[in-house]
């Protein structure tokens, strides 16, 4: 085993380089089974979190429309809302706690964040309520979204991590599409509609109860802020599950490593001279681009199937 080195050497301004001890220890491990129960966990939390995504898009033509609660202007905006500014909030807000608090907890209360603002939409039928509600909806999916490729990633070697995240990717495209997203809204809508809403609320609040037992913070992201010490005590549970199979480990190759750790990072970052235009043009692609053609072409292609198609919640024929 690779003994410990000594403290990180400054290299001028703010940024540090220190020794890859964790991260060469994690990429030694081979494939197993602890790999893909982590990545399934945080799958699973990515797809439960993903159905709290534009939940006006089901309620409006099945609840709301019915009941004459908004107009279908109206719900453009609380759709743009959803799957717009509390997208961009979310992901920004989240992605920077998460290097700043770590991986682990930025992704439990993202499963929480989504838990807690989707049952409301059962209940609230105020548009300046459902204005406000709509702006926080889906923060937490957005969290995923910044997170879950990123902590994938740290967590498991470069030679075997596509052979793990891709197989549990599209089983929980799967789990979203047609268990989350098609089976439930399609026998739930309209009449138990509240069923499906209270179903998001309990499992995303069960997958941050999982997420707390069972997902270890990622070396990496310990090891990068130079709290090296907890780093080696997670790396080494995460040995002791993989040894149980894999009883002799090949030793860490140190040599290629060499983590970059930077001590302060401003949240204004992107705003900064080097990064503003890119950011700017960035903005308006995902409004104008991705935002329009995706989502707002969608959010009236379903209108049109429900009306013309007899189209389900669940995005079927009843």
């Amino acid at each position: 085993m690779a003994q410990d080195s000594s403290a990180a050497a400054a290299t001028g301004g703010s940024t540090l380089v220190i020794p890859g001890e964790m991260a060469a220890r994690v990429d030694r491990l081979p494939m197993s089974f602890m790999a893909w129960e982590i990545c399934l966990i945080v799958q699973v939390g990515w797809a439960c979190a993903a159905s709290t995504d534009g939940i006006a898009q089901r309620l409006y033509p099945f609840v709301w429309l019915p009941a004459h609660v908004i107009t279908h202007s109206q719900y453009n905006v609380l759709y743009a809302l959803q799957v717009g500014i509390s997208i961009l909030l979310g992901g920004y807000a989240l992605g920077w706690l998460a290097d700043k608090i770590g991986r682990r907890p930025a992704l439990i209360l993202s499963s929480v964040l989504a838990a807690v603002f989707i049952w409301p939409f059962g209940y609230v039928t105020n548009y300046p309520a459902l204005f406000v509600l709509s702006i926080f909806d889906t923060l937490g999916f957005a969290g995923y979204l910044a997170m879950n490729v990123v902590y994938m990633s740290e967590i498991m070697g470069p030679t075997w991590r596509r052979k793990v995240m891709l197989p549990c990717q599209a089983v929980c495209i799967f789990l979203l599409f047609v268990v989350i997203g098609g089976i439930l809204p399609h026998y739930w809508f309209p009449v138990h509609y509240r069923w499906f809403l209270w179903f998001l609320t309990i499992v995303n609040i069960l997958i941050a109860v999982v997420l707390f037992f069972r997902m270890p913070e990622s070396p990496r992201w310990l090891e990068a802020r130079e709290r090296r010490d907890e780093a080696r005590q997670v790396v080494e549970r995460m040995e002791a599950r993989v040894m149980k199979r894999h009883p002799v480990l090949p030793e860490p190759v140190l040599k290629p490593y060499e983590v970059v750790a930077e001590e302060k990072t401003s949240w204004l970052a992107p705003f900064h001279r080097q990064y503003v235009l890119v950011t700017a043009l960035l903005l308006v692609v995902m409004v104008l681009g991705y935002g329009g053609i995706v989502y707002g072409g969608g959010s009236q292609i379903i209108l049109w199937l429900i009306g013309k198609g007899g189209y389900s919640a669940g995005g079927s024929s009843p």
